[in-house]
């Protein structure tokens, strides 16, 4: 009887080992990437001429391991930028023959981007890739005076936007727990015509 408790002891203390050892990663993530997107029609008369520009986008990762090599990952990024250039059509009183005009309208946009990927790890390099979700927050005017054209929700008629994401990246272990994540990614949002590209920084505490 002592034996099986003791048999029983020992294969319940090797299952929560295997279960306990560095299953799961949660660490903060940098990221520094250029953001473009295309011309795009507002409506039938306003058209948007987005300007590329380099933003810092933090946000908060978490990571599981499911088999020696490989992995689900999920992201949370917080994203504020500002984007402007539209074109609009020529006012009342303007001289024949001026088609268009182009007013620079600077608006800031707050977004949350969810990358959900599945990670191939090795020693050497990982490759991550999978669909991204983007939630848009808010989109305020900033340069708004008493000749601005206001902006409507024409301007952002979806709130929701979907893409994928894909990322090389490379594990550094630091101290036992802690380890570095330095990365290249491309996120493409599909609703908008909109392209992420950036590299990033990873750090993570495993457990």
């Amino acid at each position: 009887m002592k034996a099986f408790i003791i048999v029983v002891i020992s294969l319940f203390l090797v299952t929560l080992n295997g279960i306990c050892q560095s299953k799961n990663k949660v660490g903060i993530v940098f990221n520094l990437e250029n953001i473009a997107a295309g011309m795009k029609y507002v409506n039938s008369q306003i058209q948007k001429i987005p300007k590329s520009r380099i933003c810092f986008t933090p946000g908060i990762s978490y990571e599981r391991k499911i088999t020696v090599k490989s992995s689900i990952e999920l992201e949370f990024r917080f994203k504020q930028n500002q984007e402007s250039y539209f074109v609009f059509p020529p006012r009342e009183n303007q001289p024949f023959g001026a088609n268009f005009y182009t007013q620079n309208y600077i608006t800031q946009e707050t977004v949350i981007n969810l990358p959900i990927c599945y990670k191939f790890n090795s020693k050497f390099i990982n490759f991550s890739v999978g669909p991204t979700i983007e939630y848009l927050i808010e989109a305020k005017q900033l340069n708004v005076n008493p000749y601005s054209f206001i902006l409507g929700k024409e301007a952002y008629p979806k709130k929701w936007s979907i893409g994928f994401i894909g990322k090389i990246s490379k594990t550094i272990n630091v101290y036992k727990s802690f380890s570095v994540e330095p990365s290249f990614f491309y996120n493409p949002i599909l609703s908008y015509s909109k392209n992420y590209l950036g590299i990033a920084l990873l750090m993570n505490y495993n457990f």
